[in-house]
């Protein structure tokens, strides 16, 4: 069984993703697949990023990894803030592969070869100048959603929201305290 989900993830990335695409974001929702395949949610996570980064050696992967609890706890932590964007970047982050960036409310799970450029990122907003996400929208990158509609399953429409000035939507500051594992960074800020 484990061998069919790979292959059939295999040939679905296949079908989405172009071999000049060097930037590849995946945002998914598993539930369905873990009931139709009779497999549980770790596995489907083992199964589908040994897929991902077979498919993927040589480009740049994202996981959106998006987290409340700056707004819930008034703090963020770059490894114990769960994502609240599925069982895949939960287990990514576990997976202690990927580097987070800095945005607590709307950070991702990056590796490969464009990482350091990602991470290096000092944005005005989450969806801002600066931003990954006007990394991406620069960079061209590919947005895979996986079992999820457009609407629910990917958050760049706020991109074109902020940038058009839309009457709304408007800024929203959240101010806590960054940690990394546990150990007390700094006080931080994210604007919405």
């Amino acid at each position: 069984m484990k061998i069919q989900i790979y292959k059939d993830f295999i040939k679905a990335l296949n079908e989405v993703i172009e071999n000049s695409d060097e930037i590849v974001v995946f945002q998914s929702q598993f539930w369905k697949t873990c009931l139709e395949y009779k497999i549980t949610a770790e596995n489907i996570s083992k199964i589908v990023l040994n897929a991902i980064e077979d498919f993927c050696r040589n480009k740049t992967i994202l996981f959106p990894a998006f987290s409340i609890d700056i707004i819930k706890y008034k703090k963020f932590d770059l490894i114990k803030s769960l994502p609240t964007t599925g069982i895949l970047p939960c287990y990514c982050l576990k997976s202690k592969k990927f580097k987070r960036t800095f945005s607590p409310l709307h950070s991702s799970l990056v590796k490969g070869p464009k990482s350091n450029e990602i991470l290096n990122l000092k944005q005005f907003s989450s969806w801002g100048k600066n931003s990954v996400f006007e990394w991406l929208e620069k960079k061209n990158a590919r947005w895979v959603a996986i079992n999820l509609k457009w609407s629910e399953g990917c958050a760049f429409h706020h991109r074109s929201e902020e940038v058009a000035k839309v009457p709304y939507r408007y800024y929203i500051n959240y101010y806590g305290k960054l940690f990394n594992n546990g150990k007390y960074i700094k006080n931080i800020k994210e604007k919405k």
